[in-house]
């Protein structure tokens, strides 16, 4: 029902769908970023409230499965990713991924932004401001 609602709203559009959330991944991004081939967990932060964050570095490389064709090295790319990371009972659980920027690496944005539009009653709707 809300891919109904958004291709109501834009009839004349000709791209693909603008949800962000849609090529998000956890611990990723979107575009190639969506399919990682690599993940090294660089460094843990112990915050004042008792979460860490949790530093990733990862690779997306291609493969022969990603395209059929051999591997292009120069279609290697890295970039860093921050998990925070709360106690859930006995276990922990991501509470968020922070997204940085990868010259200043400061948060560029996070996946609960992305998350913040979700479909009710057959429309889309942020929670946003709620």
């Amino acid at each position: 029902m809300c891919e109904n609602d958004y291709y109501r709203q834009h009839s004349g559009d000709d791209g693909k769908p603008e949800f962000v959330w849609l090529e998000m991944g956890l611990f990723s991004g979107s575009n190639e970023e969506a399919i990682p081939s690599h993940a090294i967990v660089q460094r843990i932060e112990i915050q004042q409230d008792g979460s860490y964050r949790v530093h990733v570095q990862i690779t997306y490389g291609e493969s022969f499965e990603t395209y059929g064709r051999t591997p292009d090295p120069a279609n290697t790319f890295k970039w860093s990713v921050v998990a925070t990371v709360i106690r859930d009972g006995s276990r922990f659980a991501v509470d968020d991924v922070l997204y940085l920027n990868e010259e200043s690496k400061r948060i560029e944005s996070r996946l609960s932004q992305f998350l913040s539009v979700r479909c009710e009653k057959g429309r889309w709707v942020s929670n946003k401001g709620n």
